[in-house]
């Protein structure tokens, strides 16, 4: 079975600017590697065959970055997809579908590190027979994130909850799984939110929820502010084992 996986990079990292005015996120240097180097060895780790890297802003850095400074030879095929203009995360991820061809396809967002055992979500994901299925992560302080109200017997969300108290909790960590047929059969704007305009609706609109949730207790790190990146600098190189 192929598997294939979609990174989100393509966003302008404008809570970052201070620190990185001059590179996207998904280069940000972490310890001796841009964070993408992280990303790619974790995603080598998980049987994935095929990295579909969604890009826009600062896309020439990172397309430079591949040819002449990623000299690792990882275990799949790299294919960067660039858009022309902002297209939101919906957006992205339906131009980047355009090139999948897997029965799931996995996304990950480019800025976080929550390296969770991806060929057990995708069989939890076959299991529940969901259209998606996100990854959740249990925090002791959601007031970030906002927090996922989940029903613990069946495995689902029901409710994204606004931003709160810092409370313990699970939020959404920012990667699915989602059945390609299914999203290719629906019929999306060019330009839109996926957590507005798919996720949510889902919910409001299915008598019974279609979104399942693989929930997880594992090392999570969100590089979008910057005391989270300064943070990352040690804790990343730690935890991937990578010098």
């Amino acid at each position: 079975m192929t598997r294939e996986a979609i990174v989100l990079a393509g966003g302008l990292g404008t809570r970052l600017r201070s620190l990185l005015p001059d590179r996207p996120k998904v280069l940000a240097p972490i310890g001796e590697h841009p964070f993408l180097y992280y990303l790619l060895h974790y995603l080598a780790k998980q049987q994935i065959h095929r990295v579909i890297l969604s890009l826009g802003y600062q896309h020439e850095l990172v397309l430079q970055w591949l040819e002449k400074d990623c000299t690792d030879n990882f275990p799949f095929e790299i294919r960067p997809v660039v858009e022309s203009y902002p297209l939101g995360t919906g957006g992205a991820i339906q131009l980047a579908m355009t090139h999948a061809s897997a029965n799931f396809v996995f996304i990950l967002n480019g800025d976080t590190y929550f390296p969770i055992a991806l060929m057990e979500m995708e069989q939890f994901h076959q299991h529940m027979q969901k259209p998606i299925t996100l990854a959740a992560c249990y925090l002791q302080d959601t007031g970030r994130y906002g927090r996922l109200e989940i029903d613990e017997t069946q495995h689902v969300v029901k409710s994204f909850q606004e931003k709160q108290a810092r409370k313990a909790g699970w939020i959404n960590a920012g990667i699915y799984c989602i059945n390609t047929n299914w999203w290719k059969s629906q019929s999306f704007p060019e330009i839109f939110s996926f957590e507005k305009e798919v996720l949510e609706p889902l919910l409001n609109h299915s008598t019974s929820s279609s979104i399942a949730v693989f929930q997880a207790n594992q090392f999570f790190i969100d590089m979008g502010v910057p005391e989270d990146y300064i943070r990352a600098q040690t804790t990343i190189p730690a935890y991937a084992q990578i010098r």
